[in-house]
């Protein structure tokens, strides 16, 4: 369900691409609903990604040998390691994307 939400707001986002959009800013709409649906979405699957690896962390704990303190360890880097990459991919997200279609960045013809 959530795929198919996110697959319409996107297309709907490209639907008017090649042409000019009225005033009203519908294209903006769009990109304002999902930019708080990609962080929702986002912090979720952070917080699943977690909670899985602390439902998995017993049997690995058996399997391996690690005392309680070796397994909290564990988790706490994986925590942290995960959290540091969507930071990372949050600032490639962020940086200026020259030259596609001249929407943003690149030369403003003045």
């Amino acid at each position: 369900m959530i795929v198919s939400v996110l697959a319409g707001t996107i297309n709907a986002m490209n639907a008017g691409r090649g042409e000019k959009r009225a005033a009203t800013g519908s294209g903006t709409a769009s990109r304002k609903r999902l930019a708080p649906f990609l962080v929702c979405l986002v912090s979720f699957m952070a917080v699943v990604d977690t909670t899985i690896v602390s439902i998995a962390l017993p049997s690995m704990r058996w399997e391996l040998g690690f005392s309680a303190a070796d397994a909290q360890w564990f988790l706490n880097g994986y925590a942290l390691g995960f959290g540091g990459f969507l930071l990372l991919l949050r600032g490639a997200g962020d940086m200026p994307k020259n030259g596609l279609s001249g929407e943003q960045g690149g030369d403003g013809g003045g």
